[in-house]
């Protein structure tokens, strides 16, 4: 019963180091940069001390009251002073690398799954056109689409005027309301996938910038490249009070992995 317990408890004691390794290996890293400097501190005083009978003892021995020890000679004399603030150190490093080595297998891991959730994805939805027809899925889209609007109602949001026009708009990324006009927001898209050609990638807020809306945290974050160019959907809505919105969806939406 015991060895059971024991043997539960260590299970889970592993478990939760290895979901955590990176947060603990941060907090060590940051301990040990400390801690190697308060012992590289705490070695100076000793190291001091020899460099000055090292000179002390020259100085008896040839009266010259100049002498110097030279660089070399301090860092031969002295450097096992150092020694725990080096073996700190070097384990300071090992626990940043180790952090940073965790976290790019695990993100590495993540963009493979989103990449084969995506795919998946993409094959249900041929599926579904293919199974009961484009004009049942883009009801269906629709309804989705309608609810979207019904959830994030314009009342209690603040609706961002770009000057580019006075149809009502809605993004379903960023779930903000905005005025613009249907041909611009048409043309920003197309201008928007000429600057990935010509750059290989863009970000989502250069997207927004080039809407005239605020830019969103973490917007530079995801973007298109030049394997997906970014492709626009939209889907006439009523919103609150029955008023016209056009709800832009993307059917190519951004990526983490984009740059």
């Amino acid at each position: 019963m015991l060895l059971n317990v024991l043997k539960s408890n260590l299970r889970i004691a592993g478990g939760f180091l290895q979901q955590n390794s990176p947060t603990i290996l941060t907090g060590l890293a940051v301990g040990g940069f400390f801690s190697t400097i308060f012992l590289a501190v705490e070695a100076t005083p000793k190291a001091l001390d020899i460099i000055h009978t090292l000179e002390l003892d020259h100085t008896i021995v040839t009266e010259d009251y100049d002498y110097k020890l030279p660089f070399k000679e301090k860092v031969l004399w002295t450097w096992k002073c150092y020694t725990p603030a080096i073996v700190m150190g070097t384990l300071t490093v090992c626990f940043i690398v180790g952090a940073n080595t965790i976290n790019l297998r695990r993100n590495a891991a993540i963009v493979s799954l989103y990449s084969i959730t995506e795919a998946t994805l993409k094959e249900y939805q041929s599926k579904v056109v293919e199974t009961i027809g484009e004009k049942k899925e883009k009801a269906i889209r629709d309804k989705v689409s309608q609810e979207r609007l019904n959830k994030n109602p314009l009342r209690g949001n603040t609706l961002i005027i770009t000057g580019k026009g006075d149809t009502l708009f809605y993004d379903t990324y960023s779930g903000r309301y905005f005025k613009s006009d249907i041909e611009k927001v048409r043309k920003i898209e197309n201008q928007f996938n000429k600057e990935i050609i010509n750059g290989y990638w863009a970000d989502l807020n250069t997207f927004y910038h080039m809407l005239g809306m605020p830019t969103i945290t973490g917007g530079e974050e995801v973007g298109w490249n030049t394997d997906k160019l970014m492709e626009l959907e939209f889907d006439a809505m009523l919103a609150e009070n029955d008023q016209p919105c056009i709800v832009m969806n993307y059917i190519s939406g951004p990526k983490a992995t984009f740059r």
